[in-house]
């Protein structure tokens, strides 16, 4: 934690900002000046950390042109993007956005989520092929291929320990590992065709506290861990995340779909697996991850319980949706959750 007078002292020095007032979040400062402008201050941690941040920036400077609200670094008065404290700390100013956190049980806020990423897919695929961004970007965590691959080595992990403190859990272990397994193998396959292997600038971290809703439109927020990836690594995660807001009702998947291949188009290859990916069993899996970490307390069951039952509602809404396309896997059976 960095004392808030040499903060301030360092954005008067760095951004000619003359600090009221800040105020210490969980993971960042908020700044807020005589002339009442709000701002962020976020620090940077590691060599690794920086130079990943300066070789996004060119990326982040081009959502601005496609007219989509984001809150990265800010320019200092020498037009360098992080700031060095005089304790060796490093870090970057950002804009206080306004909005509230999307809310992903809403379908106009779901949809409206899927338009922004897909616009931004779209276009940072147009200006990649143009050669105007580099072809790489440090992406932490591995691509899509290598973090479906851990979360089906740590779904078995966390599966085994969890199963001897709820036994009733290997009424759809067969069901669980099905889904995982075919989605899992499905992308770890050599990529043959161009349109497999194309990565654009993703977000890979669109949980409902990083998409901010106001006056109809989303911004996104903390790019921490964004790199080149494949695009359906953020359709993922906001379908995921929208299974912990609502019910989906039957139309809950095709709406989404329907949106972002309107304005990003998918060849019919690429349109099955992207199908096929939505049945990856996330929910469950970070349910029960946390459960095993925490000790597989009594109290927290319910939680596992209520992932089991995302999990049947989403395949049950997929298999409804998917029927006439793809053989997709096998869906959870009602094993009494």
């Amino acid at each position: 934690m960095v004392d808030t007078q040499a903060l301030a002292a360092a954005l008067m020095t760095h951004y000619g900002l003359e600090v009221s007032s800040i105020v210490i979040m969980r993971t960042v400062y908020g700044v807020v000046t005589r002339g009442s402008e709000k701002y962020i201050w976020k620090f940077v941690r590691g060599g690794e950390s920086v130079q990943r941040l300066l070789s996004l920036q060119p990326a982040l400077d081009y959502l601005a042109q496609f007219e989509i609200d984001n809150a990265g670094p800010i320019a200092t008065l020498h037009g360098e993007r992080i700031a060095y404290l005089k304790d060796g700390t490093v870090g970057y100013l950002q804009p206080w956005l306004p909005g509230r956190h999307v809310n992903l049980g809403e379908r106009q806020e779901r949809l409206m989520a899927v338009a922004t990423i897909a616009h931004m897919h779209r276009s940072f695929a147009q200006v990649k092929a143009a050669g105007v961004l580099p072809v790489e970007l440090p992406t932490p965590g591995g691509q899509l291929p290598a973090r479906l691959r851990a979360k089906q080595v740590a779904l078995r992990r966390s599966f085994a320990v969890a199963k001897t403190q709820f036994p009733d859990l290997a009424e759809v272990e067969q069901q669980i590992f099905s889904a995982a397994d075919s989605v899992a193998d499905l992308f770890a396959q050599p990529y043959f065709l161009p349109e497999d292997g194309y990565k654009v600038l993703c977000h890979r971290d669109l949980a409902p506290h990083n998409m901010l809703w106001h006056d109809r439109k989303i911004a996104l927020i903390d790019f921490d861990r964004a790199g080149l990836d494949d695009p359906f690594t953020d359709f993922m995660q906001i379908a995921n995340h929208s299974l912990f807001s609502c019910t989906p009702e039957s139309s809950h998947f095709a709406d989404m779909v329907a949106v972002y291949t309107r304005i990003h188009p998918l060849s019919e290859r690429r349109l099955n697996k992207l199908w096929q990916l939505l049945y990856f069993p996330d929910v469950l899996i970070r349910t029960l991850a946390e459960w095993v970490k925490n000790g597989c307390p009594d109290e927290k069951r319910d939680r596992l319980i209520a992932a089991v039952q995302s999990e049947q509602q989403r395949w049950a809404v997929l298999e409804q949706n998917d029927s006439d396309r793809v053989r997709s896997p096998r869906a959870i059976g009602n094993a009494g959750f």
